[in-house]
């Protein structure tokens, strides 16, 4: 009898990362270490997580004339980016550069970038290489304002639509080439 034993897991609370790169890489399954290391770290501006996800739908098959049910079969799926919300410092918008605007800045509604999306890695950590990871290529939405909460918690924030670039329909799993 084989015995089960309990199987290692990766904690997520705190240990994702998520980095703009402007340029679309040249081989998205194996991102270069100067690609990775040239985007902007936006981990800490992220408010909660961001998880892309998929749906599939079900559709039945015709049924034959010696059927008396139908049955299904898998059919299109659909791959959905969620909005980002990030925080930003609204005094300084406007000022190249300006602190508390990094990701605000890296960001720029109407342009289109690729985000490298690290689970297992603490968000304050560099990208290196062999670190797999997750790439998203997305088109930027508008930046609309708003707070993270109506309490004294609250904090500025961009709440910021995408929706998956052309040719690029659905992420790419890979790991940071040296």
């Amino acid at each position: 009898m084989t015995i089960l034993q309990m199987p290692t897991t990766t904690k997520t609370f705190g240990n994702q990362s998520l980095v703009v790169l402007a340029d679309i890489p040249a081989a998205p399954a194996a991102v270069t270490s100067a690609e990775a290391t040239a985007g902007e770290n936006i981990s800490c501006y992220m408010v909660g997580d961001w998880w892309p996800t998929a749906t599939t739908e079900k559709v039945a098959k015709q049924r034959k004339m010696c059927q008396t049910k139908t049955s299904q079969s898998l059919g299109t799926t659909t791959h959905e980016a969620p909005a980002l919300v990030y925080t930003y410092n609204p005094q300084t918008v406007g000022t190249p550069g300006g602190e508390g605007n990094e990701a605000y800045e890296a960001l720029a509604e109407g342009t289109t970038v690729a985000l490298l999306q690290r689970i297992g890695k603490a968000g304050n950590t560099p990208v290196a290489a062999t670190d797999a990871y997750r790439l998203v290529v997305v088109e930027l939405g508008p930046q609309i304002p708003g707070a993270s909460a109506d309490d004294a918690g609250g904090e500025a924030t961009i709440t910021q639509e995408v929706a998956y670039a052309t040719g690029y329909d659905e992420p790419v799993d890979g790991v940071v080439a040296a």
